[in-house]
């Protein structure tokens, strides 16, 4: 559950790239380290769940607006026959 976000002992945040690919980094390559509220297993993995929901929120949302401007781009050309 956590394998994807580990960095040698860190345990870092999920990030979407622009192109809608998943980091554990900044771009300059600095982990994006979490940490949970208690020093517990659960704390850490209610925490691992929280930034799962973000991701699949910010990757439903990316992939939305990359599809409007193709509807919006279909509906212009439907209204003036230029494809």
């Amino acid at each position: 559950m956590i394998a994807d976000r580990l960095s040698g002992i860190d345990v870092c945040s999920l990030g979407i790239t622009p192109e809608g690919g998943v980091r554990i980094h900044e771009e300059n390559g600095a982990p994006v380290r979490v940490k949970a509220e208690e020093p517990t297993l659960e704390a850490l993995l209610a925490l691992v769940r929280e930034s799962v929901e973000w991701v699949k929120m910010r990757l439903e949302d990316q992939k939305r607006r990359q599809a409007e401007p193709k509807k919006d781009a279909a509906m212009e050309s439907a209204r003036t026959g230029i494809a």
